[in-house]
């Protein structure tokens, strides 16, 4: 009976020291990521005073370059463009994950009147790609100290020309899955949720979006683009009373993203229908659809031909051009709930937040990674109403709560131990 007890009480010892380990990892990675803060903030001023193009990133990479084989990994440069990955070989067997940054800035005035605004006229970084890229060196940084606690192989990608939606399918052309072999890839864009938040949902993240042009005969009476706009508004569709067109509502409690009556769970709708040439053999009209579901796309097409056809211009109409369309993020489901729940059994659900919703406007060339590697792309909060912050990417006020870099690497450095080490699986 003596020696039952004494087994099990090793066994509970055994059990409360592996458990006392995990917490103190956890705890370790959160004094990291505080620890990283300032220097981090610092790496972010000088990359949004110096923001570069698609395709240009040239000081951009060479500053994650530097950074990355500072900490002792193996760097690869110039894939794709100025891709740069990062690879942190454990020495053990085990998973083999990626976190993924993009690196590029938009042609854009600098919202920013901070002493580390924009010195390249005309260029900037408000979509936060500044962000993106210095929380992947955070990542980077705490992974590296921690590798003696961590099987297998972890990858840092920085992908270049990611608003080009070009950079991720050039990055695979150029081999990238020669130099590393993911099993799961894991990316994050800032959002106008509130700092501290992260959010995101299995499968679609954003809404399908397709552009097209509309060419009638010169001939054509010149109501022709109103009377388009009006089949157009008779096709939208929604969830919900709301307006999913507008982005007022995205982080709004009742009809936002994270409640299950979101307006933005099932819609269509259209942008105004804009005359784009005119020749004196024909006109084109142009507009672009979103829509949340993919099967849905091609109907909204025939059903707009049909609507004309029967219409007074059905003679006029020559043609219906569908432009090219990019394929939207798709987020692995299993991955999706798994990271989801070991992120919230960590952090609670006040910070880490489900969504219903696709965001329509945006998207993420992202995805083309995830047609080779199961991955997740999560939305970090950015915003700090209190502060007056709004970070809107791409919008004229956009701006981000710095407190964004210390939660990013804090949150997914704890995820990607976590992954790696198979815990909470």
């Amino acid at each position: 009976m003596k020696g039952t007890v004494l087994f099990l009480c090793v066994i509970l010892a055994a059990a409360t020291s592996c458990k006392t380990n995990k917490e103190f990892n956890h705890l370790k990675m959160a004094q990291m990521s505080d620890d990283l803060f300032p220097e981090l903030v610092e790496i972010r001023r000088g990359l949004h005073q110096h923001p570069e193009l698609s395709g240009q990133e040239v000081r951009t990479s060479q500053i994650v370059a530097t950074y990355l084989r500072e900490l002792g990994m193996e760097v690869h440069t110039n894939k794709g463009g100025h891709g740069v990955v990062g690879i942190l070989n454990t020495g053990k067997p085990g998973k083999k994950i990626a976190w993924r940054a993009d690196m590029d800035a938009i042609k854009s005035e600098d919202a920013e009147d901070h002493s580390f605004q924009s010195l390249n006229p005309g260029v900037s970084h408000n979509c936060g790609h500044d962000v993106h890229t210095t929380i992947g060196l955070g990542i980077a940084n705490v992974m590296s100290q921690m590798k003696e606690q961590i099987d297998g192989q972890v990858y840092f990608i920085f992908q270049p020309s990611e608003e080009a939606f070009t950079g991720a399918q050039a990055m695979m052309q150029d081999g990238l899955l020669d130099v590393i072999q993911p099993d799961e890839i894991y990316a994050l864009h800032v959002f106008p949720s509130q700092v501290g938040t992260v959010q995101t949902k299995s499968n679609e993240l954003f809404a399908y979006q397709q552009t097209i042009v509309l060419n009638f005969k010169s001939s054509t009476n010149d109501s022709v683009e109103t009377y388009i706009n009006s089949v157009l508004e008779s096709l939208n569709r929604q969830f919900n009373s709301g307006t999913p067109s507008s982005l007022n509502e995205l982080t709004d409690e009742k009809l936002g993203l994270v409640n299950q009556e979101t307006i933005y769970r099932d819609y269509f709708f259209s942008t105004p229908v804009n005359q784009i040439a005119s020749s004196d053999a024909e006109m084109s009209f142009q507009f672009t659809i979103y829509e949340t579901d993919q099967q849905k796309m091609g109907a909204a097409v025939l059903n707009l031909e049909k609507e004309i056809g029967s219409s007074k211009y059905s003679n006029d109409l020559i043609g219906v051009v569908s432009l090219s369309k990019n394929p939207t993020v798709q987020n692995d489901p299993s991955l999706t709930g798994e990271s989801l729940d070991m992120l919230t059994n960590t952090y609670g659900n006040d910070r880490i937040q489900r969504m219903y919703g696709q965001i329509p406007y945006f998207n993420e060339d992202f995805t083309y990674f995830q047609d080779h590697i199961s991955g997740v792309l999560f939305l970090l909060g950015a915003s700090n109403d209190e502060k007056g912050i709004l970070a809107m990417p791409h919008s004229p006020e956009f701006k981000v709560d710095e407190k964004a870099i210390n939660y990013g690497v804090q949150y997914f450095s704890s995820l990607m131990v976590k992954r790696i080490n198979g815990e909470g699986m």
